[in-house]
């Protein structure tokens, strides 16, 4: 991988991914577990990215969700909040990682659109449920392209 982090969590092993994998009951992508695997989280050397079909790059990652107990920074809390009663992001995303501004980068799960990484817009938020899915905007088609740009 092109990235590097500071600030990671403490190394993991297939079994906790696989512990998490069916906590969740979701398949994470290989490239993802690849990421968890190195770094479990962490804040990048190179936070910007762009949201695809955009020419400039216009946000940043301020940190990746690791599999930690650390509320600030826990895969498993902003699951836990974004995915929980309130389901504020669509059915078969996830929240890997986060900008300084409360945004989210989030990951399909979900077989239509396995592994592509989405950028999950706070402002955008809809409270109706139908409408959920409208504040996600494509930033890769997988992880690894996403870590590597």
């Amino acid at each position: 991988m092109a990235i590097r982090l500071t600030e990671s969590g403490r190394k993991l092993n297939d079994a906790d991914l696989l512990e998490v994998e069916r906590r969740y009951q979701i398949q994470l992508p290989a490239d993802y577990k690849s990421f968890l695997l190195q770094f479990n989280g962490g804040s990048p050397d190179k936070p910007l990215f762009r949201i695809k079909g955009k020419r400039a790059y216009g946000e940043c990652v301020h940190y990746f969700l690791s599999m930690s107990d650390d509320p600030d920074i826990s895969f498993h809390k902003y699951y836990e909040r974004y995915k929980g009663e309130n389901n504020r992001v669509p059915k078969d995303i996830i929240p890997v990682a986060f900008d300084p501004g409360g945004n989210l980068i989030c990951l399909s799960v979900g077989s239509k659109n396995f592994g592509k990484v989405y950028f999950w817009d706070h402002e955008s938020e809809t409270s109706d449920r139908n409408l959920r899915g409208e504040d996600l905007r494509l930033i890769s088609d997988s992880f690894q392209e996403f870590t590597d740009g």
